[in-house]
């Protein structure tokens, strides 16, 4: 869990911003530390102005300095000193202001009064600070000279690709993304975390395909689905995962249908191993848009710690939310590390249970020419299941359940088992060549 905090404190102080030096030198850990770990790692880079359906590539932007200074020339306002004192993608400007003027291009945090709050505007063009509200109550001199010194340039948007391969192509997405810059559960928190437990399916020799997306948020994913059209065919599901170090409980998101094999699946293990968990419904929050949104309709469910919900009131997501608060150092330690659990449960329950066995049998199994009846079960370990099976038509349930089209998880509901047991009794008869396991 350590190495986890470690790996994310070298990423932590760079500046993500959108398309950026800083994103770039936080992707090049990212592949560095996938490679340390044997993990396949692909880069995928898109130019300004690509279009990706709806979505255009902005340029990239690169901050130089910004500064502003009162009427007796001292610096009252200094990105050197503050980093987020910049808005994100602000134009450059060089003048003198007056107060009411400034004012209006100073962005404070309503939460988070003492906070300067992290302010983005890709598309619209104009310049802008932001501040701690004490900073710009105390503005009392009637001009300011304003200094922004920004460049805008062509540039390439890049979206890190770690990819399992598995027995099957069909493919699970877990996707985080990477843009904000120097925060940490906004953002980065869900990356290493997810590398571990793909290296473990790795090592355990993964049937499913699996890739974790690390992309500028929203459109990044935009960008890689609209250049990976022949893909999405093969994609059964997908998690969001962000915010998942904060104090608050750990909130599930359904997809955008709702209803689907996977949000039943991961609603009934998240409540498994949280008491404190909240299920909820699909919002528009992240990347989730995209894999949910017409044309891609895959269930893409979003795992975090936060106030989200689809009848938000709450003018944030979490109490750091967007500011320079959210820093390694206000990380949760006990909710990410319960969290980082709960994720590895929930991807290795779509590896284990979102499966179908097929039958390669018709009728009723003759298991006595197999050595495969209840009476020579003797291959089970667990001596309670054993007695279950032996004592029961457990067996047979689960043969029969198999000829109709059913995942494993769905047949333990349906017979009021662990997806564990049904797992435990199909692998068997898989190795007797009695079923063969189909994705869903």
């Amino acid at each position: 869990m350590n190495s986890i905090l470690q790996n994310l404190s070298k990423i932590a102080n760079l500046p993500r911003h959108l398309i950026s030096d800083g994103y770039d030198e936080a992707l090049d850990v990212i592949a560095n530390i996938a490679s340390e770990k044997g993990l396949t790692f692909k880069l995928h880079s898109y130019p300004s102005g690509y279009d990706c359906g709806t979505w255009i590539i902005p340029e990239k932007w690169t901050l130089i300095r910004a500064q502003v200074k009162d009427a007796m020339g001292n610096i009252i306002i200094d990105s050197d000193n503050d980093p987020l004192a910049c808005m994100s993608y602000s134009c450059p400007f060089d003048g003198v202001v007056t107060n009411d003027e400034l004012k209006k291009h100073l962005y404070t945090c309503s939460y988070q009064p003492e906070a300067t709050p992290f302010i983005f505007k890709y598309y619209k063009r104009d310049w802008g600070l932001c501040v701690p509200q004490s900073l710009k109550d105390g503005l009392k001199d009637e001009h300011y000279h304003v200094s922004i010194q920004t460049v805008f340039s062509e540039g390439y948007l890049k979206v890190g690709e770690i990819i399992v391969e598995g027995e099957v192509s069909e493919s699970f997405v877990v996707a985080s993304h990477l843009c904000h810059p120097y925060m940490v559960n906004d953002g980065p928190i869900g990356t290493f975390p997810t590398m571990d437990i793909l290296q473990r399916l790795k090592a355990d020799g993964a049937y499913y395909t699996y890739r974790q997306l690390i992309v500028p948020e929203n459109i990044g994913s935009a960008a890689w689905l609209s250049s990976n059209q022949n893909l999405i065919p093969k994609l059964r599901g997908g998690l969001f995962v962000e915010m998942i170090g904060t104090d608050l409980p750990l909130r599930l998101h359904r997809s955008f249908r709702g209803n689907t094999f996977l949000d039943k699946m991961f609603e009934k293990v998240v409540l498994e191993h949280s008491e404190t968990a909240v299920i909820d419904d699909f919002v528009y929050a992240n990347d989730e848009r995209q894999f949910n949104g017409p044309g891609v309709d895959i269930p893409m469910l979003g795992l975090n710690r936060s106030w989200m919900s689809r009848n938000q009131t709450e003018s944030s997501a979490f109490s750091h939310y967007h500011t320079n608060f959210d820093t390694i150092d206000n990380i949760h330690q006990d909710n990410f590390f319960e969290a980082i659990k709960i994720l590895e449960h929930l991807i290795f329950s779509f590896e284990r249970y979102a499966v179908k066995p097929k039958p390669l049998f018709i009728g009723e199994p003759f298991l006595h020419r197999f050595n495969a009846h209840i009476d020579c079960f003797d291959s089970v370990d667990d001596k309670q299941l054993l007695e279950k099976l032996s004592k029961s038509n457990l067996v047979m349930d689960i043969l029969f359940k198999c000829g109709h089209g059913l995942t494993i998880f769905e047949i333990g509901n349906d017979l009021n088992e662990s997806p564990d047991t049904i797992k435990s009794v199909v692998n068997r008869f898989v190795r007797l060549g009695l079923l063969s396991l189909l994705p869903i």
